[in-house]
């Protein structure tokens, strides 16, 4: 049988929180335990952190691109009278050379 523990840390660890946009350095103790919120974010070395907020730049700069890229299919694709879906197939090609794409992949460098 497992026993799931109460508290994510014991008394004495030291551990991360990030609290009002601060990295907050913390050893486990009673108030810990008094203040301890189950939905939130405990790290147990700023490894962790970095290894989080990378993944997080990671998702931003996808969908930064991503939304780079529909807005340049949706002002190149055009719809013919008819419904059918006109477009140009090198549009991927031309997006990755494109202002757009570079704009993009720039705003998330500031980040990352």
């Amino acid at each position: 049988m497992f026993i799931k523990a109460q508290y994510p840390f014991k008394e004495g660890e030291t551990y991360y929180t990030i609290e009002k946009d601060q990295l907050v350095k913390s050893t486990w103790d009673d108030q810990s335990e008094e203040m301890h919120e189950p939905n939130k974010q405990y790290f147990k070395s700023i490894d962790d952190l970095s290894i989080i907020m990378q993944q997080a730049v990671d998702h931003y700069r996808e969908y930064m691109v991503l939304t780079a890229f529909a807005k340049y299919v949706r002002e190149r694709v055009v719809v013919t009278g008819n419904g059918y879906i006109s477009h140009n197939y090198e549009l991927v090609g031309s997006f990755i050379n494109s202002t757009e794409y570079k704009i993009a992949t720039e705003s998330v460098k500031e980040i990352g």
